[in-house]
């Protein structure tokens, strides 16, 4: 019984040093309180740098009657430049 006990106490205590130690590193983010409501946007692509973003984050521009999203002022002048 003793040896039982013994080795739950060297079990909890392994696992409490290994937490001290090597803490799990979690990234930080700021939350979204849509995502939480239930509210999900679908990914859009940057057309010159192919970064994906959502649309309520994007610069939105219509040209030729298509509508382009794009991460960046700079991504949407190169791209401009590039199709005109």
């Amino acid at each position: 019984m003793r040896q039982v006990i013994f080795l739950v106490l060297m079990l909890a205590l392994g696992y409490l040093l290994r937490q001290l130690l090597f803490p799990k590193r979690r990234a930080s983010r700021p939350i979204d309180t849509r995502a939480s409501q239930g509210v999900i946007e679908e990914m859009v692509q940057d057309p010159f740098c192919h970064t994906y973003l959502p649309p309520s984050q994007a610069i939105r521009q219509s040209i030729r009657s298509r509508e382009y999203f794009f991460c960046s002022p700079g991504c949407l002048e190169k791209f401009l430049a590039r199709h005109s």
